[in-house]
């Protein structure tokens, strides 16, 4: 298949490069005739257009100059059409090997595939076998599996520890109630304890209930006793007037102070009077002798 592949690729060379040739042959031709009448194309182009009578300048064109462009263009892709085909001829051998390595490890892969279905099939035969072999195992009798047996010890030992939980709840309730009744009587003897409290102060409360008869009607007597003595000191009071008015004794004892002070100044105002009295009047009286002196003398001169 390679030979064979190799051969058609390079019969598809041969062609290609005979092709190329024959363009580059005609390429040249049409480019010599396209040179050559430049001229009679524009003519032949400006016929039957606007402006067909305007005159237009001629294209120069250098024949050597382009065929020599076109002869080195050529030359570049011919090197460059060489460089191609010798890489795909390299690229054609690596690919040969390549195919031939994945057409070698495709053939391992299916004889491995073959193998492990066979084993599949082997293993899976096994298995329904077992599978039968298990299942007349599992039936201990008609209608009777093991797997039910199975169920039934399951449930045999959830049932026992259930038992066993509900006996320590039992153990637990017991002890409660021991606690409880201990509390109960405990609380019995207080409560006797309290009933003998109560009665004796039931008869605490009944002697204190004679004591506050008894002070009630001491508090009577006591209260009309204080109303006498209240009438009778308000008798005493009327009798006595101004005695048992602190406010009017008060202002009596400051009116007799301030009589007691107005009759002291009193005093020394008369003692300052009767003193600027004489005073005046030995003034007056020298006063007077001042003046018979002077009148003497007033009549001596005359």
């Amino acid at each position: 298949m390679a030979e064979s592949k190799k051969t058609g690729r390079k019969k598809g060379k041969k062609d290609f490069k005979s092709s190329t040739e024959s363009k580059d042959d005609n390429e040249d031709l049409s480019s010599d005739s396209d040179v050559s009448d430049p001229e009679e194309k524009d003519q032949e182009v400006a016929v039957g257009h606007i402006g067909s009578r305007v005159g237009t300048a001629a294209v120069t064109i250098n024949r050597e100059e382009y065929i020599q462009a076109y002869r080195d263009l050529t030359f570049d892709r011919n090197q460059l059409q060489m460089k191609n085909n010798i890489l795909h001829r390299r690229l054609a051998e690596y690919y040969s090997c390549t195919v031939e390595r994945f057409l070698t490890l495709q053939r391992r892969k299916s004889e491995q595939s073959s193998a492990l279905c066979l084993r599949y099939i082997r293993v899976r035969n096994a298995v329904v076998e077992l599978e039968a072999i298990v299942r007349k195992l599992e039936m201990l009798g008609p209608g009777l599996y093991v797997a039910h047996y199975e169920q039934l010890s399951i449930d045999r030992q959830n049932f026992m520890t259930k038992i066993e939980e509900h006996e320590d709840e039992l153990i637990k309730n017991r002890v409660k109630c021991t606690e409880h009744n201990q509390i109960l009587a405990h609380i019995r003897e207080k409560m006797n304890h309290t009933d003998e409290v109560i009665d004796t102060t039931e008869c605490d409360l009944g002697d204190a209930e004679i004591e506050f008869l008894r002070a009630r009607e001491d508090l009577a007597q006591v209260k009309s006793h204080r109303d006498r003595l209240r009438w009778s000191l308000e008798a005493e009071r009327m009798k006595a007037g101004l005695l048992t008015r602190k406010d009017l004794l008060r202002d009596f004892q400051n009116a007799t102070d301030e009589i007691g002070q107005l009759r002291q100044k009193k005093e020394l105002l008369e003692a300052q009077i009767a003193k600027t009295t004489d005073e005046l009047r030995e003034a007056r009286r020298r006063m007077q002798l001042h003046r018979g002196t002077n009148h003497e003398t007033y009549n001596n001169d005359s």
